[in-house]
Formats: structure tokens, C-alpha cells, sequence
């Protein structure tokens, strides 16, 4: 289905809702859950109907069960089709856990003009202490890049 001249692929460790972001921007109803076992095994993918973007869902990083198969998966959407980004999904953490995840994924993939989702961090907006700024510009400094 990637025939768009405008792919992306959503990347990350599994639970930390690529699958419902995908189910969000395109209006698909894969099974997606916070979980330890892996709900995408295959590439799954929509298209935005805005914008024309094919989003590429992809198994999550540290499966425990048929590593080889998400590794296959993760590697065809990589380099199956051109890409027009690389989105790092990540659930909200603490700063270095966040960059702590995404550095394993430039590891796995580089980081070539990666952009970076947290997830979750509505679950945390409300708390005594959260800034948004304060917390883009913790990872920016972990990761040395701009923000």
C-alpha cells in the first residue's frame, strides 16, 4: 500500500502507541493496547486523508516473542519504500529514559532526520512541575540536538 510519494514510518518499543496513532491519523481500527506481548507483527498501514501521507506501522523494538519476524518487519519498512520521515514513537518518561529509547533507535536505524512523538504525557500535563519547554529542552540537551 506505500505507493504515496509521502511515507513515513512510525518506529519505537512496542506499548508506546504506534499502532494508535496510526488508528488516530488515518482512521483504521487495528488492535493496539499497553501491554508486554507485541499486538502489531506486520506491517500495518493508512493513509491520512488531509494530508496523503502513507503511515507505516511497525512491530515495536525489545518483542520477547518472534524477535526475528519485528526485526524483518522493522528493516522492510525502512528500506522498503523512499521515506519522508522517521518517527520515533516514545512514551512519556523521565528525560534520560526518553533519550535513553530514542539513542537504541538511531542505533538501530541512524539518525537521520529522525523526529521524536511522546505519547502519554497527557497522563502528566496537570502535575505540579510539568513544562512542557523544560522537558523538550532536557531531551534536546541528552540528545545534543536542537529543539
Amino acid at each position: 500500500m506505500a505507493s504515496s510519494s509521502r511515507n513515513i514510518a512510525l518506529v519505537g518499543k512496542l506499548g508506546h502507541g504506534k499502532t494508535h496513532l496510526l488508528n488516530k491519523l488515518c482512521g483504521k481500527h487495528f488492535p493496539s493496547h499497553m501491554g508486554a506481548k507485541s499486538c502489531t507483527r506486520t506491517l500495518q498501514f493508512g493513509c491520512t486523508k488531509q494530508h496523503k501521507m502513507c503511515v507505516i506501522d511497525t512491530p515495536g523494538f525489545c518483542a520477547s516473542d518472534d524477535v526475528a519476524a519485528h526485526i524483518a518487519a522493522q528493516k522492510a519498512a525502512l528500506e522498503g519504500v523512499p521515506l519522508s520521515g522517521i518517527y520515533v514513537v516514545v512514551k512519556y518518561a523521565r528525560a534520560d529514559e526518553i533519550a535513553s529509547m530514542v539513542n537504541k533507535v538511531m542505533d538501530f536505524v541512524g539518525d537521520d532526520d529522525l523526529r521524536i512523538i511522546i505519547t502519554h504525557a497527557d497522563t502528566v500535563c496537570d502535575q505540579e512541575g510539568y513544562c512542557v519547554n523544560d522537558m523538550k529542552k532536557s531531551i534536546s540537551d541528552l540528545l545534543d540536538i536542537p529543539t
